[in-house]
């Protein structure tokens, strides 16, 4: 119910993002994700929510944004996979330099390339190949910043459901 309700509501901008079926890195990371996504909105809703819970979900839409919407008496929020995938890009990028939050693990490890940087400058990054750390504990920092970045956006918009008239 809450599904088709959800593809209802966010229509005009997408569909689902759709996980494939498939055992790889980036079909794992998206399922947790999105769980952690919805236990975020579950702990938050128990604490000062309105109507119940809120339905998460992403949408398969290249742009940056999010939204939240209540459609009868549902309350949804999506996240489009243009912003998720920008957050992990930029958060793994920044920290695949040297010059970005040195403390974190061995900086030293790390090199940005020029192509890299022109790519970023540019924007075309967004397609482009996906440069990770070297550094193993900068890779779960930069994991961890985007997945805070992401709860950040989410509960935002839960904001905007739970306090329509104070947003």
């Amino acid at each position: 119910m809450s599904l088709e309700l959800f593809k209802l509501a966010f229509s005009r901008y997408g569909n689902p993002v759709t996980i494939p079926n498939e055992e790889s890195i980036e079909t794992f990371a998206l399922k947790m994700l999105l769980e952690l996504l919805r236990k975020a909105l579950k702990g938050q809703k128990k604490s000062i929510g309105p109507e119940g819970p809120i339905y998460c979900d992403l949408l398969d839409n290249p742009t940056f944004n999010a939204l939240a919407t209540t459609r009868e008496r549902h309350e949804f929020i999506t996240l489009f996979m243009g912003a998720v995938d920008y957050i992990y890009r930029i958060c793994f990028y920044l920290l695949s330099d040297p010059k970005i939050l040195e403390g974190i693990g061995d900086s030293s490890q790390e090199s940005l390339s020029a192509d890299a940087l022109a790519s970023i400058q540019s924007g075309a990054f967004r397609t482009g190949p996906l440069w990770l750390p070297k550094n193993q504990t900068r890779v779960m920092a930069a994991r961890d910043l985007a997945l805070l970045t992401c709860y950040f956006i989410l509960l935002h918009e839960a904001g905007h459901i739970i306090h329509p008239d104070r947003i």
